[in-house]
């Protein structure tokens, strides 16, 4: 057994007082003998990996562990595009987004005002696509890109709503006894944008 897995169910038996056993079973471990002092759906009397569970079924967990077993059937990938699909045709949902912008990223949804630390080319009032959209979703889905949301399947719109500098920020150096001292004062440039609009293709790949 890893040294991290001993230190790490050591730590989870610290309350009890009282070293587990410890049965090796190829590459399953099977916890014994683990009691806490406070109640806890996983503190139960006998402890087993998820891995020891799907090899043997005529082991049960707690009834309070149940929920925690995962299911061994899940959802077909088609069913699945299909109801996103679905939701994001009816529109009934707010969408939001997590867009990249001047090395920083940004949870947006429409109607939002981002103030981005840099200076964008494009006039006051214009409108701008942000094309590098991370994540975007609803109510009852997420899509996550790799890194990036391909171009046809999601559209983030925004709006050039100012553009200015930031406060004045002081930098000073100074060496004593050397007679050497600098003084510089540094501005931000600043632009203010706000979402219009995050568009999601109804017909999902």
């Amino acid at each position: 057994m890893s040294t991290i897995l001993r230190r790490s169910l050591t730590a989870f038996c610290h309350f009890s007082r009282k070293k587990p056993d410890i049965l090796q079973m190829g590459r399953t471990f099977v916890f014994q003998n683990v009691y806490s002092s406070f109640p806890h759906p996983v503190a139960c009397s006998k402890l087993y990996p998820m891995s020891s569970l799907l090899l043997d079924n005529s082991r049960q967990p707690h009834r309070l562990c149940s929920s925690l077993v995962p299911s061994l059937h899940p959802p077909n990938s088609s069913d699945v595009v299909d109801a996103v699909s679905g939701e994001i045709s009816q529109g009934h949902t707010r969408l939001f987004a997590v867009v990249h912008l001047s090395g920083l990223q940004h949870k947006i949804t429409v109607g939002d005002l981002i103030l981005v630390q840099n200076h964008l080319p494009p006039d006051v009032g214009e409108r701008i696509r942000l094309e590098k959209v991370l994540l975007v979703g609803g109510d009852n889905f997420t899509l996550i890109g790799k890194p990036l949301l391909s171009l046809d399947a999601v559209r983030v719109e925004a709006t050039i709503i100012e553009k200015t500098i930031s406060e004045k920020k002081v930098v000073f150096k100074f060496r004593r006894r050397k007679r050497a001292a600098k003084y510089k004062e540094k501005y931000t440039d600043l632009t203010v944008l706000r979402i219009n609009s995050i568009e999601v293709s109804p017909k999902l790949s």
